[in-house]
């Protein structure tokens, strides 16, 4: 016990005797780490001069210990000259510790295997993970370096980078997020972008003081994800800039002939304000005098998408990226029903979620309410990719498409759909012009008076018919004959005053919609539509409900405001179970222990 406490004693005298010295040792190290520390900043700043060069981790670790211990070793000099006795002892152990860890600075200050990486064989395990290893991150980094560098002898010239010789995607992207950062400002101009994708991952970080960043694409949700703080929608041309455009690209210089230019500004308004439409119909119209060629490429505009090679090769692919982009399949069919409708028609929200539903284009939902804001979220992810334009209507929001995309859309239906709306028709199609593998048919806003009993299209595959807005009164019996796939039947908005008994046998029909046929007083029965999910009598002068009704144990939507019904007699509401929605005449008598047992019902 004495011996060791007599080495205690040793030690410590040692300590408070010896202190100068250990703190004389200490800055002498200390000094030597400094040399050192300048040293490998002048290795740094000479290597880092190289693209693509960046100091490791491990020495910008190195750097700031040393900086520590400058700092930490000022500190304990002051202690040390306003010490007292009993402190002395303390600080000296301190020094001790000191030397220890300055002198292993000394010796990992070396760096005999070097001070810098290579940063594009660092980048990748930045950024390229694998869902980053295919075809979107190739397209993406291809389009940031057209972006900003063009052909590498612009932009690239003026960061003082040569990419021309750089084949790898990976250290062309880590080299050019290099040449960037040294930049005290600039702007980074993307261009026709898809698909949302984190900067960080090509090399770039927003965090960059000075950094400007602008995003063209043609989907809302895309700079929303790429996080913009400003949205400017880029509206279509006026016709006044549009015929400016056009005449600017034609080159004629002088004036058009009269004659010529009355067709001309018909083919700039058929372009719709889109300016790339209308310089690839100026540039193929460019040297053509002849009023006989004007009038032709009218006639090719005025028609169907079909044979307008010029927008065919150039206009549509790029209209159709923004539909083959759309990776859910529903809204690729909401979308394209929207062009049943005519040409710059503006469409009621209500009424498009409703032909949803009817058509059975969305999920399934357990409520109506639930069906609805699907809807409306899907026209709102449309609009959000510039597919359908929001627009007002007299009575509430509405939604157009405009006339190329409507055309595209056309072209790609040509198969399935037959549509001929809003042409001032006055009688249905010919029968050829019905093919076997027709899936919808819109003849909506026509002037279609009536359907002879020699037309009987032979359609077998036809799930939607559109008749509506046409001043139909007769419908013949054999018209739906070879029909017995119909699912949507619309008549809306006609003069029809009965329907055709051969509705009774359409077994597969989903929803009768004969709202505001305000001449129509008779409906066959109903009872064999077991299908039946909607039933829309509203406004019309049906006296009674249609007989049949009470059986159709899969109704959801039964439709009678307006009409003149006075009476629901007591059953039919009863094996209604599904029913969702029923509206009824101001008067009306209805069984009230009924409708209390509709447990599905959300509309009343």
């Amino acid at each position: 016990m004495g011996d060791m406490l007599a080495n205690v004693l040793v030690s410590v005298t040692s300590d408070y005797y010896n202190l100068e010295k250990k703190m004389q040792n200490l800055k002498r190290k200390v000094e030597l780490l400094s040399c050192q520390e300048a040293d490998m900043v002048a290795r740094l700043r000479e290597e880092e001069r190289h693209p693509g060069k960046r100091r490791k981790i491990v020495v910008k670790y190195w750097l700031s210990e040393v900086a520590s211990k400058q700092k930490e070793f000022g500190s304990l000099e002051a202690q040390v000259n306003q010490s007292s006795r009993i402190s002395r002892v303390t600080l000296a152990k301190r020094a001790d510790e000191m030397i220890e860890e300055v002198t292993g600075l000394l010796d990992q200050g070396i760096f005999s295997e070097g001070v810098v990486l290579d940063f594009s064989e660092t980048i990748e395990e930045k950024f390229v993970t694998v869902e980053w290893r295919g075809q979107a991150f190739k397209e993406n980094l291809e389009k940031v370096r057209i972006s900003l560098l063009g052909n590498e002898n612009d932009i690239g010239k003026a960061l003082n980078l040569d990419l021309s010789g750089e084949d790898d995607e990976h250290k062309r992207a880590a080299k050019l997020g290099w040449a960037l950062e040294r930049k005290k400002r600039f702007v980074l101009m993307l261009d026709d972008v898809w698909t949302p994708f984190l900067l960080q991952r090509i090399g770039i970080s927003p965090s960059l003081h000075g950094f400007k960043m602008i995003v063209i694409s043609r989907s809302l949700e895309v700079c929303r994800n790429m996080e913009c703080q400003r949205y400017l929608k880029v509206e279509v041309l006026s016709n006044e800039e549009a015929w400016k455009l056009f005449m600017n690209k034609l080159s004629y210089g002088n004036r058009l002939p009269p004659k010529v230019e009355e067709i001309a500004r018909e083919v700039v308004k058929k372009c719709a304000g889109l300016p790339l439409a209308i310089i690839t119909m100026a540039r193929s119209l460019r040297g053509v005098v002849d009023i006989h060629d004007w009038r032709d490429a009218l006639e090719e505009l005025k028609e169907s998408c079909v044979g307008r090679d010029v927008m065919e090769d150039e206009v549509f692919p790029i209209l159709l990226c923004s539909f083959n982009r759309l990776r859910d399949p529903i809204l690729k069919h909401c979308f394209l029903y929207c062009s049943l409708y005519p040409e710059d028609f503006s469409i009621y929200r209500h009424e498009l979620i409703s032909n949803f539903i009817s058509e059975g284009l969305m999920d399934i939902r357990r409520s109506r309410q639930a069906y609805l804001d699907q809807g409306h979220k899907i026209l709102n992810k449309l609009e959000n990719v510039c597919l359908l334009e929001r627009c007002e209507t007299l009575h509430e929001l509405g939604v157009k498409m405009h006339d190329l995309i409507r055309d595209m859309a056309l072209k790609i239906t040509k198969d399935d759909y037959m549509v001929k709306a809003g042409l001032q028709l006055k009688e249905i199609p010919d029968e050829q012009e019905w093919k076997e593998d027709l899936v919808k048919v819109s003849l909506m806003w026509n002037r279609i008076e009536g359907i002879s009993r020699a037309t009987s299209p032979k359609c077998p595959k036809l799930s939607t018919l559109i008749l509506r807005s046409n001043p139909l009164k007769l419908v013949s019996d054999s018209f739906f004959l070879q029909m017995r796939g119909l699912h949507i039947l619309n008549l809306s908005h006609t003069e029809i005053e009965y329907l055709p008994s051969s509705i009774s046998d359409l077994a597969e029909l989903n929803a009768l919609l004969l709202s505001r046929c305000y001449k129509l007083m008779f409906v066959p029965p109903l009872g064999n539509l077991k299908a039946l999910q909607e039933l829309d009598i509203s406004n019309t002068v049906i006296e009674e409900i249609p007989q049949g009704v009470e059986s159709l144990t899969n109704l959801k939507c039964l439709d009678t405001i307006g009409s003149r019904i006075v009476k629901i007699s007591s059953g039919i509401l009863q094996g209604l179970s599904l029913l969702q929605r029923l509206t009824l005449p101001r008067l009306m008598t209805i069984p009230i222990e009924e409708v209390a047992g509709l447990k599905q019902l959300e509309e009343i």
